[in-house]
């Protein structure tokens, strides 16, 4: 479960997967929401009121998943520390 409030900090709501290991979270231009879970291999996108939109499940061979950045376009971008690569995902 990880926990999230809105811009302006007037509500607060719950993104409620069942993440096995929730280890980074980024926010695109349009307020969307993007938590990578790199426990399971997964980047879960919310819209900004907390509404489960979509799971992107990151290809075998990213192996560790650790960081997530979103971009304006709908593109991400995830870093593995395995290879030290970085794979985007549209």
């Amino acid at each position: 479960m990880v926990l999230c409030c809105s811009k302006d900090f007037s509500r607060t709501f719950v993104l409620g997967a069942d993440y096995k290991k929730a280890s980074d979270i980024s926010v695109d231009l349009k307020g969307d929401i993007y938590i990578l879970d790199s426990g399971k291999g997964s980047v879960y996108k919310y819209d900004s009121q907390g509404t489960l939109k979509r799971e992107i499940e990151l290809t075998r061979h990213i192996k560790s998943p650790s960081a997530i950045t979103a971009f304006g376009d709908g593109e991400i971008a995830v870093q593995d520390d395995s290879d030290k690569a970085v794979y985007f995902y549209k």
